[in-house]
């Protein structure tokens, strides 16, 4: 009997927990989320344009050393996303990078 009434009440902890947990992609960047996980889609281009220069003032700030290791890691970290989708997933990422090669720049 009391161990029903203990599976019980940590069905109920949980359910309560999992209810109170944010779990919306948009939650604001806390201290321990890298800057480069922003929501990009939910910046205006003034906002996408100031976020371009500051990531070319920060590259332009590292030594040659420090650039090389940062587009490595980079690198390896974008060929680590593409390793963990689905042939369908990599294949609509790769239509919609295509796409965005195919337009025109757009200076604003």
């Amino acid at each position: 009997m009391k161990t029903k009434l203990l599976i019980a009440a940590l069905f109920l902890s949980v359910g309560g927990y999992a209810q109170t947990t944010p779990t919306t992609p948009t939650a604001p960047l806390t201290t321990t989320q890298p800057e480069m996980h922003r929501n990009h889609k939910a910046m205006t281009p003034e906002q996408r344009a100031e976020f371009k220069e500051e990531q070319k003032a920060k590259l332009a700030a590292m030594t040659p050393a420090e650039r090389k290791a940062f587009k490595t890691d980079m690198k390896q970290k974008h060929e680590a996303r593409l390793s963990r989708m689905t042939p369908k997933q990599r294949e609509k990422f790769e239509a919609r990078k295509q796409k965005r090669k195919e337009q025109p720049k757009q200076n604003g």
